[in-house]
């Protein structure tokens, strides 16, 4: 008979750990994820607030196209990710890596 309640003993335990664990991996997850994706937001905040400052105090009475043209090299210099410059009709302008389309962009980021 001791060997039935020791096993039993054994087995609730086991049971009782597991469900912490997988508990408090399921907290830990929801955390880690709250962290990055709250890290990420305010970096993206932090970097349009200066970009917002910089074209305030450098080009606000300038036309984004005359800037463009006239200093390609700013949409590479802060950033490693591709940008694209486009009109209100969804041309292209410049694009960091080249590519310039004569068809106006049409994709799921992008409404007419």
């Amino acid at each position: 008979m001791k060997n039935r309640i020791g096993k039993r003993l054994v087995k609730s335990y086991l049971l009782l750990i597991i469900t912490t664990i997988v508990i408090l991996d399921i907290f830990l997850l929801i955390g880690f994820k709250t962290f990055y994706y709250t890290s990420v937001e305010n970096e993206l905040k932090s970097r349009l607030s200066f970009s917002l400052n910089f074209y305030n105090r450098n080009y606000s009475d300038k036309n984004l196209e005359d800037i463009i043209l006239e200093d390609n090299d700013i949409l590479w210099t802060y950033t490693n990710a591709e940008v694209q410059v486009l009109t209100p009709k969804g041309n292209i302008i410049i694009d960091s890596i080249g590519a310039i389309s004569k068809e106006p962009i049409n994709s799921q980021d992008f409404l007419l």
